[in-house]
């Protein structure tokens, strides 16, 4: 069964999944945590039953639930649909709607992909973009986890948990990782530029780099916050929120501090502005003290509603 947005009243948060990023392994989780703890051989059996909603009624009747999602670098993402689907065990007869060919080359299925629209698609390449906004085009996660460091974001998400249950959220572990060499090795010229105008959308909105080469080339962004300053001000009570992007040095210090990270910037093209950050800390706040890392855009005001310590990068 596809979950879409499923809500967890306690410890009051919503799912946004979306397809081929982690799912079987979030719903796993979820299941175990909060419906029976044990091994599941099938999270995505029919016969579960767990509350929906749409959009809306996230906005109108769950504005205290912590809403998280997990996105995917899209290259990756559609490696990871070819390995399964296409030349793995997961094919159906149903992907033959949108032109694809069991067994067919990596290549040749990027440019059958470039082909399909998400309006009538297969759930598993479909935009990721699609499932983040609402109707209004605001966002509707509070927290994106990212796939590349999913085991260090859930942590993050467990820390957040434990301060709005006594239910806690369990470690994840990987479920059915589809065998296939680093993703960048598949990539021709034509099936790059197949992949990149097929989900321009989610490389603009998720933050990643358009390009194969881009990719490879980023290394982690260097740290502008004097670590001295920020080890300094930070504790185990403390919620760090990083609205200048995920940063290798910063994220060490607040976890040896025993503080929680949260990166929520990644460049002009992110999928998080600073308010967003502000909004995710007041929601947050009641729980944690907050500490805001601020990116530059940030509005330029000694104190934050929400926000215990601002520290500019």
């Amino acid at each position: 069964m596809e979950w879409t947005y499923t809500v967890w009243h306690d410890p009051k948060i919503i799912y946004v999944a979306i397809p081929k990023v982690a799912n079987s392994a979030v719903k796993s989780v979820l299941l175990q945590s909060y419906v029976k703890d044990r091994y599941w051989a099938d999270p995505h059996g029919k016969h579960i039953g767990y509350d929906e909603a749409s959009p809306e009624e996230i906005q109108r009747e769950y504005p205290d639930y912590l809403t998280f999602t997990v996105v995917r670098n899209p290259f990756d993402r559609f490696v990871s649909f070819w390995a399964d689907k296409i030349v793995g065990a997961g094919w159906y007869e149903r992907l033959k709607n949108d032109g694809f060919s069991i067994g067919s080359s990596f290549e040749d299925t990027a440019l059958a992909a470039a082909s399909t629209r998400d309006a009538r698609t297969d759930a598993h390449i479909r935009s990721q973009h699609l499932r983040l906004q609402g109707p209004d085009g605001s966002l509707i996660p509070d927290l994106v986890l990212r796939f590349e460091h999913l085991a260090h974001d859930w942590e993050m998400l467990r820390s957040i948990v434990s301060h709005r249950t006594k239910k806690p959220l369990k470690p994840i572990e990987p479920r059915r990782a589809t065998p296939h060499r680093p993703w960048h090795e598949y990539y021709t010229k034509k099936a790059e530029r197949a992949v990149t105008k097929r989900y321009r959308r989610d490389f603009e909105m998720l933050g990643y780099p358009k390009t194969v080469a881009a990719q490879e080339a980023t290394s982690a962004m260097s740290g502008t916050v004097d670590p001295y300053e920020l080890l300094a001000a930070i504790n185990k009570d403390m919620l760090v929120i990083d609205a200048a992007g995920h940063d290798r040095v910063r994220s060490i210090l607040a976890h040896q501090s025993g503080a929680g990270y949260v990166p929520v910037g990644q460049g002009p093209d992110s999928l998080w502005r600073t308010d967003d950050a502000v909004r995710l800390a007041r929601k947050l706040a009641p729980y944690q003290r907050v500490a805001l890392i601020t990116d530059g855009r940030t509005i330029d005001v000694p104190s934050v509603d929400g926000v215990d310590l601002v520290l500019a990068s």
